[in-house]
């Protein structure tokens, strides 16, 4: 018999209706002192921040009206969120969106003081790339730097979009530095980036695990 048990710290229903992609969860911080909070996004265009808190003792699995941060709309379905160091001048995290036809980077900001609650958030655009095809997902990391990471790789992070016909647009930062066409691919498969050996990895439409350096 174990002596320990798993307990629901903290749940909410997030929107009524709305449809959301397994890319539109993410987690992380956006300044040095704050704690984690949890973004998510849906088709609907809705991007909302949470800051989870602890319930009371017998109500272990609500949550209260002030863990919720931010509720705004973008105007565009939500493709899929990441959270990083997307700009150059920048030490904390910024939010990146991916639209069906457009990447944006937002930056969150926080000011003490303004409202009841003592904090105002609010997202504010930095920058944004469009795209002239449909996008299909995305992925972040310290591109170039060799798998073996450099002294500024904390402070980098470079963005891959992939559309929905197997290009690979790499962003740094305000610029689009390359544009590749991935080889016999009829539909876009799952794409992630390995910081130990600096490649893409994904899955091509006759299935075979591909490697990109």
């Amino acid at each position: 018999m174990s002596l320990f048990k798993a307990r629901e710290w903290w749940s909410c229903q997030v929107g009524s209706g709305e449809q959301f992609d397994y890319g539109c969860l993410k987690v992380g911080s956006f300044n040095e002192e704050s704690n984690n909070k949890i973004v998510v996004g849906s088709h609907s265009g809705i991007l909302r921040i949470y800051s989870p808190s602890s319930s009371e003792p017998d109500s272990i699995t609500s949550n209260h009206a002030t863990d919720l941060l931010l509720e705004k709309n973008l105007g565009m379905p939500i493709v899929q969120i990441e959270i990083g160091k997307f700009i150059s001048t920048s030490t904390v995290n910024q939010i990146a969106v991916l639209f069906s036809h457009k990447l944006s980077v937002y930056d969150y900001n926080e000011q003490s003081g303004m409202t009841e609650q003592g904090r105002q958030i609010d997202l504010e655009l930095n920058y944004e790339h469009n795209l002239n095809r449909p996008t299909f997902n995305m992925c972040k990391g310290h591109f170039g730097s060799g798998g073996r990471g450099n002294k500024d790789s904390s402070n980098h992070e470079y963005i891959c979009v992939q559309t929905l016909d197997g290009v690979l647009f790499v962003f740094e930062y305000e610029r689009q530095s390359m544009v590749k066409s991935l080889p016999n691919t009829y539909l876009p498969g799952p794409l992630c980036y390995l910081s130990r050996s600096d490649a893409f990895l994904t899955v091509s439409s006759n299935y075979h695990l591909e490697c990109y350096k």
